[in-house]
């Protein structure tokens, strides 16, 4: 195909390649980072790549969408699974185990990013 014009990376072999290259790139990375489990003091693996979909590439994904492929969507599908059961864990903490204001906080932001991502989903 080569060179197109410039209204879109698709219309170019090479940026084409580029952007692919860093879908790529970003899907390996979040596989990884699925695995983290974090700690009291900071993000597990889920809550990153959530905020990152949720931040980075649905706000934009129409845009990303020639370039996302069956290894992205899977990625998607699993993140809102591992999301689905942080919601699911959080709501079995008792008021007294943790202060009110940060188990909605982090019940909240977690509803928030599955709504979206799970939008974006639908539409891929």
């Amino acid at each position: 195909m080569g060179y197109m014009g410039l209204d879109h990376p698709v219309n170019s072999d090479d940026a084409a390649s580029y952007i692919s290259n860093i879908i790529d790139s970003i899907i390996k990375e979040s596989k990884k980072e699925l695995k983290n489990p974090g700690n009291d003091y900071n993000t597990n693996g889920t809550e990153n790549v959530a905020m990152f979909l949720y931040h980075f590439i649905c706000p934009n994904y129409k845009e990303w969408e020639p370039f996302l492929d069956d290894d992205f969507i899977q990625l998607v599908d699993k993140t809102i699974k591992k999301l689905r059961l942080l919601i699911k864990s959080i709501k079995k903490i008792t008021d007294g185990e943790r202060e009110k204001e940060s188990y909605y906080m982090h019940l909240n932001h977690y509803k928030k990013w599955l709504k979206r991502i799970t939008i974006m989903r639908e539409t891929l």
